[in-house]
């Protein structure tokens, strides 16, 4: 539990970044009283499901979960919220996406894609969830109102939104964790918010046969993610900065961190 029980964090669980495995391995560090998973994904849900919940409930959250945009901060009067989240590679995110949802009987999109019998680049171009295109960058800038109906359309690649998701992590943000380095980010996220007894178990790993991407299969997930790209090298620098001048004890070794930042740098 963290000391500064005046505090709630907020984990924002950017889908097929690891979120189920961390949410797991620190479930027995909160009671089920402190904390809380948000049931609907949209700001206007969201708003009135915390407006449902009595002044006695929300004083013992401490921690809040789900695949939630950013603003959920609004919703809680009088109480401090402070934010993380989990960054992966553009490339790597959708591709998990799709096998995940065409494996999983119980996906929103299952029944579509195997209706349509679509192909990794038939999902991506066709528009069927905004997941797709620039997700990450998305949920940190809460683009959609609050009648649910998305500000910037699928394919949109506007740099104000990239500009909105970096401002709202300097201002709202403890930390941004990277998915490729899974167990560097809930060492640091722990000793944080000094969370108990962490372990790491192999949790929600991915089963699909790893296969080789085809260039246009490349191109447009690239296309569809430009935003989500430049997030993720912000992401690594960023994480990049925290583990190496962060006064927390025991920092983990950065050397294979800034491999993988210089290697997105060198990137076109």
């Amino acid at each position: 539990m963290r000391s500064d029980t005046n505090n709630i964090i907020c984990f924002l669980h950017n889908p097929k970044t690891g979120g189920a495995s961390l949410i797991n391995l620190i479930r027995e560090t909160y009671t089920p009283l402190e904390r809380y998973s948000v049931s609907n994904n949209i700001l206007s849900d969201i708003k009135r499901e915390i407006a449902g919940l009595s002044e006695e409930r929300k004083r013992k959250i401490l921690f809040v979960s789900g695949h939630i945009e950013f603003g959920i901060h609004n919703f809680f009067q009088g109480q401090t919220v402070r934010y993380f989240t989990f960054l992966r590679d553009p490339i790597s995110r959708v591709v998990s996406h799709y096998y995940y949802a065409k494996r999983t009987p119980t996906h929103y999109l299952y029944n579509t894609i195997h209706k349509n019998n679509m192909s990794l680049e038939d999902y991506v171009s066709s528009g069927i969830s905004l997941e797709l295109n620039n997700g990450q960058v998305r949920m940190l800038t809460a683009q959609a109102d609050m009648s649910n109906k998305s500000v910037a359309i699928y394919g949109s690649n506007d740099e104000i939104l990239l500009k909105i998701a970096i401002k709202n992590i300097e201002d709202h943000f403890d930390f941004i964790g990277i998915q490729e380095y899974f167990k560097e980010s809930v060492s640091y996220l722990g000793r944080l918010y000094k969370w108990k007894h962490i372990k790491f178990p192999e949790l929600n790993v991915n089963v699909e046969k790893k296969t080789a991407l085809s260039s246009k299969e490349i191109s447009i997930i690239e296309k569809m993610n430009m935003l989500d790209i430049q997030l993720y090298q912000y992401g690594l620098k960023y994480f990049n900065e925290k583990l190496t001048n962060s006064p927390l004890p025991a920092a983990p070794n950065t050397n294979a961190i800034r491999q993988i930042f210089n290697f997105f740098q060198k990137k076109p």
